[in-house]
């Protein structure tokens, strides 16, 4: 779901036309559409996302009342569905920005004055919409599913919690689901709006720099990065860990990894997610967060594992590198949109409009992040599942309850515990993600690796070149850019 809400504020970004504000801007409406029809189309994707989920989630209930001793079916159905229903409205959205009247018509009501970032999040108000309603129709199948996993759950002696209320469930998916993603993003969207509306007086200010409120846009894109950890803090309704023997361990671990951050925080769910995270770039401002169900259902060598596991996120540098890979995707269609632009005008290529350059490299992007960064995730995640492993193994993982064991050893109780999380999050051990391989792919990889040096020398030496070959792309990239614009960085008001 991540995903789709980035996707939803980078088409929002990308697609917006440039022009000092909103009064004299250009909108696509490729189908020129008139206003009251534009509005008639979105009411219709409405109905029919909430007629969709209805049947979905009846078909559902179906197969969970045919096979009430094995919920997976079910669950697997619920999966698919909801996500198949969150990209259908996605791919509404991106309708609406491109074929239909209603950014302009948004721009028309509400787009004068210093109202920054009000237009474009009312622009996606359908998007946000649909996407809760699939929640809100999904429900009882949800309510259903995890009733139904109480009793083994008693039969292992693993604790559970009373199925969380419609508030609660709504509450948890807004505020995880959307608003982790949203809410730095809006303050980037805000951000946009006010360059983009002084945009003629920060490069008066700045002697003729036209690249002024660009510099100026990615400052603010990496301030907000790097205070997202601390936003994010406070939206999954965390604490500090208490101090006592697990925290201890953890705080060993760190250092012997070695891992800096500011605070281990656990994440209060109600006992509705098993899981951790790593947030932040640097370490002051960066967070190890530790799920309550985690914490419950998991012995303490499993969480000392799964916290190596994030730990090995930090360790092997994969933010940086995924930044890198932004960094070169956006090189890369900006080097599509300038050679499309350039063929247009030293072919005369009359029917090539710049919408249609804007849509073939927003096209590219897509492709770029939903295959590359996908690819490139699942490469990483594997290294980090071998840092969780690694972390309890070894001779130095000497604890006075707690014996070293061998790296096979490691990776086995590693691989367990990446099965109880799945399962205690009700995630098919087939289910693959974008940004994670399944957990039957994570556990074959482990025992591989496990017995395997030569394959392990082999993974990390690919590991190795694909780092290498982001640094090298990217250089090249930098290297046509500068080439292309650098003889106009500089405006001869500069030299008078």
């Amino acid at each position: 779901m991540h995903l789709i809400v980035i996707i939803a504020f980078a088409s929002l970004l990308w697609f917006k036309p440039s022009g000092d504000h909103h009064s004299d801007r250009e909108f696509m409406n490729f189908l020129a559409l008139s206003p009251r029809l534009s509005i008639l189309v979105m009411v219709s994707q409405t109905l029919a996302v909430v007629v969709a989920s209805l049947a979905a989630a009846r078909s559902c209930m179906i197969t969970l009342q045919k096979s009430p001793d094995d919920p997976n079916p079910a669950q697997s159905r619920y999966h698919f569905f909801v996500f198949l229903l969150q990209t259908t409205s996605l791919g509404f959205f991106l309708g609406n920005l491109t074929l239909t009247d209603w950014p302009r018509l948004v721009n028309a009501q509400i787009g004068r004055g210093l109202w920054f970032g009000l237009p474009d999040l009312v622009i996606l108000s359908p998007f946000l919409i649909h996407v809760m309603l699939v929640w809100i129709v999904f429900y009882p199948v949800d309510r259903a599913i995890r009733r139904l996993a109480h009793p083994p759950r008693l039969e292992q002696g693993t604790p559970v919690h009373a199925v969380w209320s419609f508030g609660s469930y709504l509450s948890f998916n807004v505020r995880y689901q959307i608003l982790t993603v949203a809410v730095p993003l809006t303050l980037i969207v805000i951000g946009d709006d006010a360059i983009d509306h002084y945009h003629h007086s920060i490069v008066r200010f700045t002697h003729g720099l036209w690249w002024a409120p660009d510099v100026l846009m990615g400052a603010l894109v990496g301030v907000v990065f790097l205070w997202a950890p601390v936003m994010l803090r406070y939206i999954w309704k965390t604490q500090p860990i208490p101090s006592g023997e697990l925290r201890t361990k953890l705080e060993l671990l760190g250092r012997r990894i070695p891992l800096r951050y500011r605070e281990l925080l656990i994440w209060h769910s109600g006992g509705m997610v098993v899981n951790a995270a790593v947030m932040g770039l640097i370490a002051p401002l960066r967070y190890v967060v530790i799920s309550d169900g985690l914490l419950e259902t998991l012995s303490d060598r499993q969480i000392e594992s799964v916290f190596g596991h994030e730990a090995g996120h930090i360790k092997h540098k994969h933010i940086p590198y995924f930044i890198l890979f932004s960094i070169l995707t956006m090189l890369m269609a900006g080097g599509l949109v300038w050679g499309l632009d350039h063929l247009h005008l030293t072919r005369r290529l009359t029917w090539l409009r710049f919408e249609h350059i804007q849509l073939t490299a927003g096209g590219f992007v897509l492709m770029m992040w939903g295959l590359g960064f996908g690819r490139l995730s699942h490469l990483f995640e594997h290294q980090a599942d071998l840092a969780g492993a690694q972390a309890i193994s070894g001779p130095d993982f000497h604890q006075p309850d707690q014996p070293a064991c061998s790296f096979p050893q490691a990776a086995e109780e590693f691989g367990l515990a990446l099965q109880r999380v799945a399962a205690l999050n009700g995630i098919p051990s087939d289910e693959r993600g974008w940004r994670h391989p399944s957990i039957y792919e994570r556990v074959v990889f482990l025992r591989q690796m496990a017995e395997n040096p030569v394959a392990y020398r082999s993974f990390a030496n690919r590991v190795r070149m694909v780092k290498l070959f982001l640094w090298i792309l990217t250089g090249i990239g930098l290297c046509g850019a500068a080439y292309l614009y650098g003889p106009y960085l500089i405006p001869p008001t500069w030299w008078s």
